[in-house]
């Protein structure tokens, strides 16, 4: 027997980056909020940084993807195409992300009318920009502006990060090219800012931030939320958007995982803010009589068109010494040189380059990002001292095409700790 809650305005499904900011931005409206969160917090003292075996636990149980943590707040991904990367907690994915924060360019919005392989969107740059500057001082980003490569529209909360050896190395490369490059915005700041720590360049971004220098959406929106009247309920995994008898959603069902007992929370408004997996699998489990292909789905369209960023990593390593364990890892600086579309050689959406640092011994020892792992036996030591700290990455960051192939369905084999179907993604390369 369900145990049914008082209605409310609002019934948010997901407290990550976009449930946070909507409870936020409701609450202090005066609407009556309510977010149903199927993870908990995060205790900032549990994360691995203060671990002498920090970098395998980053590893294991705090990895990105949720078919290696495997906790229970988690669902798996069935997928032979794609990792999935996501964090089932309060803040979501701001958990664990590393707080690079470039922009949408003009042109993202208008790919129809570059070169026609995805639709225009039907706003604008321009129609964001005060909503971007609102998320911006929240968030408090670093950085510089006067990126010759982007608008002159960005403001900054905090001076950027040090870029180290690392991006001044990369920097006199790019300049010798003559490639554009700019210090990488971020949401790490680097001063005190509404009552966080500035960064302290311990170079574990990648599990988060023990002291609150991160964006973390449970640190810049979810206190405000709560203070200002909504009610986040954790360990609550909804498995259903109900509707009525016309097809309005009435509200959400879920399961509390510590318990096993099931709750209704009816609402007015129906928010679903699962990320680009759990939000399509979730209409998927709520299908019934009246929508028996899952809700908003008459089109067929719901987890279709997903679009990853493309990513290639380039591992490299000088003679110079680069410190690159050392910093934010991803903070250095940004090539923008490549970032439009160029039809006239079939150049589709850009790519930018993004250098960043190598993290810890452990990491570089098994061969950083591309897998250039240090021998075992006679030659190990000389091999680390070679590359050890003289070493740096470039991420090859490119927007994929909507494929209504890449899509999310519900697993027929894999389901979640309380019997629920896993989301299955299938993703291929355009």
């Amino acid at each position: 027997m369900a145990i049914e809650h008082a209605s409310v305005d609002v019934v948010i499904v997901g407290a990550g980056a976009g449930g946070g900011i909507t409870a936020m931005t409701l609450a202090e409206r005066g609407l009556k909020v309510v977010c149903l969160e199927q993870g908990a917090w995060v205790i900032d003292a549990d994360r691995p940084h203060a671990s002498l075996d920090w970098e395998w636990t980053r590893q294991a149980q705090w990895a990105l993807s949720p078919n290696i943590r495997r906790r229970q707040s988690d669902y798996p991904v069935e997928t032979d195409d794609s990792k999935a990367f996501m964090w089932n907690a309060v803040g979501g994915s701001t958990n664990l992300y590393t707080g690079t924060w470039p922009r949408y360019r003009p042109s993202d919005f208008r790919k129809g009318t570059e070169h026609g392989l995805a639709p225009d969107w039907p706003i604008a740059y321009e129609d964001l920009i005060p909503f971007w500057h609102k998320a911006d001082a929240d968030y408090g980003i670093s950085g510089v502006a006067g990126d010759p490569a982007m608008p002159p529209d960005q403001v900054f909360q905090t001076q950027p990060l040090p870029r180290g050896e690392n991006g001044r190395l990369g920097a006199v490369a790019l300049d010798k090219l003559g490639w554009h490059w700019w210090p990488m915005p971020t949401s790490i700041v680097s001063d005190t800012y509404r009552g966080r720590r500035p960064c302290n360049n311990c170079s574990a971004c990648f599990a988060g931030c023990d002291i609150g220098s991160i964006g973390n959406t449970a640190v810049t929106h979810w206190p405000r939320a709560i203070a200002a009247g909504a009610e986040l309920r954790t360990n609550a995994r909804v498995d259903r958007v109900e509707t009525d008898d016309t097809g309005r959603a009435t509200g959400a069902s879920y399961i509390d995982t510590q318990t096993g007992q099931r709750h209704l929370q009816p609402a007015s408004v129906v928010v679903v803010a699962c990320n680009g997996i759990g939000t399509p699998r979730l209409l998927l489990m709520s299908s019934n009589e009246r929508f028996p292909k899952g809700l908003a789905n008459s089109s067929d369209q719901v987890g279709r068109n997903l679009m990853h960023h493309t990513l290639g990593f380039v591992d490299m390593w000088v003679d110079e010494p680069t410190e690159s364990f050392m910093g934010a890892i991803a903070t250095p600086i940004i090539c923008s040189e490549f970032a439009e579309t160029d039809v006239s050689r079939g150049f589709v959406n850009g790519i930018t380059l993004h250098f960043i640092r190598q993290q810890g011994a452990g990491f570089q020892a098994l061969g950083a990002f591309s897998n250039n792992r240090a021998p075992w036996g006679k030659d190990h030591h000389s091999h680390f001292r070679r590359h050890f700290g003289h070493g740096m990455t470039i991420l090859v960051y490119g927007d994929d095409l909507p494929h209504p192939d890449n899509r999310i369905t519900l697993s027929e084999t894999e389901v979640d700790s309380s019997g629920l179907p896993a989301a299955k993604l299938d993703y291929k390369l355009s």
